[in-house]
C-alpha cells in the first residue's frame, strides 16, 4: 500500500499559485474580480495624458535643447532638470479610481497654519489603465476628479461648475494590490492640486466657460480656477497701503522751520570758498543756517512755505531776488533761487515715489543697480556683482 501511494504522489504536479514568468489562470481570475470591484465602487477620473515637452527648436541654448521625438523622456531644461512647456494630448481618457476621502483639517503644530491631507493617493486597476491609455499613469499627468465638481460656488456670477484638477507627482505599484499569485493588480499615484502655472498652460488655455470675456472671446476657465487675479489685487492693495504710510523716499523736512538768513526771510545762498589754488569756488550746499540737509531731503519745495513756480525754462523777465523756480527739464528736477544776477542751484528733487523710484535711493543705486563700468583693461563690467562671482576661490599654488 505504501508503494502505491508513493507512485501516485510522484505523478501529481505540485500546486503553486506562483507561475514563473507568466500570468496564470488564477491571476486572471483575481484580476477580473479586482476590475469588477473598481467598476462597482470606484469613481470616474478623467486623465489628461502627458505627451512630453513642446519642442523648442534649435536654439543653441543648452538649457533649451531640441526635444523633438523624445516624448515623455525629453528634458527641456538640462540645468534645472525642469519641463516647463508641457504638451498634453487633446483626447481625455476615462478611468475608474479609488481613494480615501479625508477631512481637510488645519494643523497648528508647525510655523503658521498648514492644511493637512492636501495630497491624495488614488488607486487604479493596472490592466484597465494600460488598455485604455496605452501606458500607466506617470508623474506629470493631470487628473480631473468628476465627483469633486463644485456646482454651488459662493460667487453667483460664476457661469459654470468649477472643476477640480490634480497633477500626479509620483506613481508606483500599490503594496496592497498583489494577489496570492504574487503579480500586481493596482497602481497607486500621489497627486496634488494643480495650480495656474506654465506647466499646465496647454490644459488651461483650452478650457473655456462659454461666456464672453468682454473682448468677444470666450472667458478661459483659468480666470475662475486661478488665484492670479486675486493675488495681483492683494499686491496692489499692499503697495497702496505702503505708499500711504511712506509716500516718498528719504526724509520729510517740510515741517521744519528754516532760520532766515536775509532780510526777506530767505535761506542763504551756496557758500563761497577758495580752493588750494586760490580760485574762488561755490559749493552746491547752502549755508547751514539757511537750509536743512540730510539723506534724500530734496523735495523741490522752498522752505517756510515760500511760493515756487515751475517750468522747462527760466522766466525771461520780471524775476525778483529771492524767487524760487523748479526746472522740470532736469532729471532729476532741480530747484533754483534767483539772487538778482543769476539762478543759483538750491537742490535736486530726490524724494520720489518708492514704487517705482527715480534712481536716487539705495534700493535703486545699490540693490537694483544696472549700471556698468569700464575696467583698466577696457572691459565693460557690471557694477552689481553676485557674491558667488565676487568671492571666488583662488588656486593654491
Amino acid at each position: 500500500m505504501n508503494k502505491y501511494y508513493q507512485s501516485r504522489r510522484s505523478t501529481i504536479p505540485r500546486i503553486s499559485l506562483w507561475q514563473e514568468g507568466r500570468h496564470s489562470h488564477d491571476y486572471k481570475f483575481f484580476d477580473r474580480n479586482v476590475s469588477e470591484q473598481f467598476t462597482i465602487g470606484a469613481t470616474t477620473m478623467y486623465v489628461h495624458k502627458l505627451l512630453g515637452v513642446t519642442d523648442q527648436g534649435e536654439t543653441g541654448d543648452l538649457t533649451q535643447p531640441s526635444t523633438a521625438g523624445d516624448g515623455i523622456f525629453g528634458i527641456q531644461d538640462l540645468l534645472f532638470l525642469e519641463n516647463r512647456d508641457r504638451q498634453y494630448e487633446e483626447d481625455i481618457y476615462e478611468l475608474r479610481g479609488h481613494y480615501n476621502i479625508a477631512e481637510n483639517d488645519f494643523s497648528n503644530t508647525q510655523f503658521g497654519m498648514m492644511i493637512e491631507t492636501d495630497n491624495l493617493y488614488i488607486t487604479f486597476h493596472i490592466n484597465d489603465m494600460v488598455e485604455r491609455m496605452g501606458r500607466r499613469i506617470i508623474a506629470g499627468d493631470v487628473l480631473e476628479i468628476a465627483h469633486l465638481v463644485d456646482f454651488w460656488a459662493l460667487n453667483d456670477t460664476v457661469p459654470v461648475a468649477l472643476k477640480k484638477f490634480y497633477v500626479v507627482t509620483d506613481a508606483n505599484r500599490a503594496g496592497d494590490g498583489y494577489s496570492p499569485t504574487w503579480w500586481p493588480h493596482l497602481w497607486r499615484v500621489k497627486v496634488k492640486p494643480m495650480t495656474d502655472s506654465q506647466e499646465y498652460a496647454d490644459i488651461l488655455d483650452d478650457l473655456v466657460t462659454g461666456t464672453d470675456d468682454g473682448n468677444g472671446d470666450s472667458q478661459p476657465l483659468r480666470d475662475l480656477l486661478s488665484t492670479y487675479n486675486q493675488e495681483i489685487a492683494n499686491n496692489a492693495a499692499v503697495i497702496a497701503a505702503a505708499e500711504a504710510e511712506v509716500p516718498k523716499s528719504g526724509y520729510d523736512t517740510s515741517q521744519y522751520y528754516v532760520m532766515d538768513s536775509d532780510a526777506e526771510g530767505n535761506p542763504g545762498e551756496p557758500e563761497d570758498y577758495t580752493d588750494p589754488d586760490g580760485n574762488a569756488q561755490t559749493t552746491d550746499t547752502p549755508q547751514a543756517n539757511g537750509w536743512t540737509d540730510g539723506y534724500l531731503t530734496g523735495d523741490g519745495l522752498a522752505p517756510n512755505g515760500h511760493p515756487v513756480t515751475s517750468g522747462t525754462a527760466f522766466p525771461t523777465s520780471g524775476s525778483v531776488e529771492g524767487e524760487y523756480f523748479l526746472r522740470l527739464d532736469f532729471l532729476p528736477n532741480r530747484l533754483f533761487r534767483y539772487n538778482g544776477t543769476r539762478w543759483v542751484k538750491i537742490e535736486n528733487v530726490e524724494r520720489t515715489s518708492l514704487t517705482p523710484g527715480m534712481g536716487q535711493t539705495q534700493k535703486d543705486t545699490f540693490v537694483n543697480n544696472t549700471n556698468t563700468t569700464i575696467g583698466d583693461d577696457n572691459v565693460v563690467l557690471d557694477e552689481r556683482v553676485a557674491l558667488s562671482k565676487a568671492l571666488t576661490s583662488l588656486e593654491d599654488n
